[in-house]
C-alpha cells in the first residue's frame, strides 16, 4: 500500500511540473565513465605526457643547456620537465630537470618533500644546512641522497630505491635535478649525475657531442 502511495505521489509531482516552460526531452546522451587505467611511470609528468609533450632536445621553456652523459638517452620533454633522461643500463631509472618560478617553496620544503616520497622523516633546518653542496650555474646547490621505498605520483611504491637530487636556487627561479631508481643502479650513475649537473649552463644549443650522445 505504501508503495502504491509513493507511485501516486510521484505521478502527481511529475504532473505538477508540467506547464508552459516544460520541454519534452527528445534526446539523451551517454557519457563514458573515466578510465581507471593509470599510465606507467614514476611521476606527475607521466600523467601529463602525450599530445602536449614537447620534442626531445632543448625546448624554449627555459634558457638552459646541458651535456647528456654517455649511457643516458634524452627523451621528449614534458610540460613539467624541461629535460627527461633515461639510463640505458636501467629501464627503471629516470632523471629529469625542472625549473620553477621563484623559491618554489624553498630548499628545505622541497628536500623534505623528496624525503617523504622515499618514506623518510623530514630533516631539520640545521640538517639541511649540513648537506653537501655543489656549485651549479655559479650558485651553491644542495645535494641530497635518500634511500627508501619510493612512492611516485601514481601511488605505486618501489622498494629499495635511491633518490639523488640537486636543488639550485637562482633567485628568480629554482632548478631541480632528480634521479630515482633501484638503489644499485642509481648509485652507479652518481658521477654521471654530478657531471650532468655541472654541465648545466645558461642558453645555447647542445654541443655536437651531447647531441650525438642523446641519439
Amino acid at each position: 500500500m505504501r508503495k502504491i502511495c509513493m507511485v501516486i505521489a510521484v505521478a502527481l509531482l511529475l504532473a505538477g511540473c508540467g506547464g508552459p516552460d516544460t520541454r519534452e526531452v527528445k534526446e539523451t546522451r551517454v557519457v563514458a565513465a573515466p578510465s581507471a587505467e593509470v599510465p606507467q611511470g614514476h611521476g606527475m609528468d607521466s600523467l601529463m605526457s602525450g599530445a602536449s609533450s614537447l620534442p626531445a632536445g632543448h625546448p624554449p621553456m627555459a634558457a638552459y643547456a646541458w651535456d647528456v652523459p654517455a649511457g643516458w638517452t634524452e627523451i621528449a620533454a614534458t610540460p613539467m620537465r624541461i629535460g627527461n633522461f633515461k639510463v640505458d643500463a636501467s629501464v627503471d631509472t629516470e632523471c629529469y630537470l625542472t625549473v620553477l618560478t621563484g623559491a618554489a617553496g624553498g630548499v628545505d620544503a622541497n628536500l623534505n618533500r623528496w624525503r617523504r616520497q622515499m618514506g623518510q622523516a623530514d630533516l631539520s633546518a640545521a640538517e639541511v644546512e649540513a648537506l653537501p653542496k655543489m656549485e651549479v650555474l655559479g650558485r651553491p646547490s644542495v645535494m641530497v641522497e635518500i634511500e627508501g621505498a619510493f612512492t611516485g605520483m601514481t601511488g605505486q611504491q618501489h622498494m629499495d630505491y635511491l633518490l639523488i637530487g640537486l636543488v639550485c636556487p637562482l633567485g628568480d627561479e629554482t632548478l631541480f635535478v632528480k634521479m630515482t631508481g633501484p638503489k644499485d643502479a642509481v648509485a652507479a650513475e652518481r658521477e654521471r649525475f654530478q657531471a650532468f649537473c655541472q654541465s648545466l649552463r645558461e642558453g645555447g644549443a647542445p654541443d655536437e657531442a651531447s647531441a650525438q650522445a642523446s641519439q
